[in-house]
């Protein structure tokens, strides 16, 4: 869910950008307020931009806010979220890795083309 909700604002922010959007300021009140989700996006996941002890630790919250999230939603008969499944969990190494490359990274390379 989280991927996907992630990967909609990072089309539709490509889009803006690729359409001319955010050239000329001032700009519409449409793309400020686009170009504000993305920036409040890139600064919600950016303990990967941190220095490691820091980074660490705020992953390591994370990772157990997911794991809870996924146990939670097994009580109560729904469908596991992939991310948040203690069952099928690979390593916590993967799951960081696995989030730089799909969430973090594309986030940031949009933000730096602006």
């Amino acid at each position: 869910f989280m991927q996907a909700q992630q990967g909609a604002l990072l089309n539709e922010f490509n889009t803006s950008r690729a359409s001319g959007a955010f050239q000329n300021p001032p700009l519409d009140i449409e793309p400020r307020m686009l170009l504000l989700k993305m920036m409040l996006k890139a600064s919600d996941i950016s303990n990967v931009c941190r220095p490691w002890d820091i980074s660490l630790e705020w992953s390591l919250r994370v990772n157990d806010e997911l794991l809870l999230q996924g146990d939670r939603e097994r009580k109560i008969g729904l469908e596991v979220t992939p991310a948040c499944d203690r069952e099928k969990k690979q390593s916590f190494a993967h799951g960081a890795i696995w989030f730089i490359d799909n969430l973090a990274r594309p986030t940031f390379m949009v933000c730096f083309f602006v």
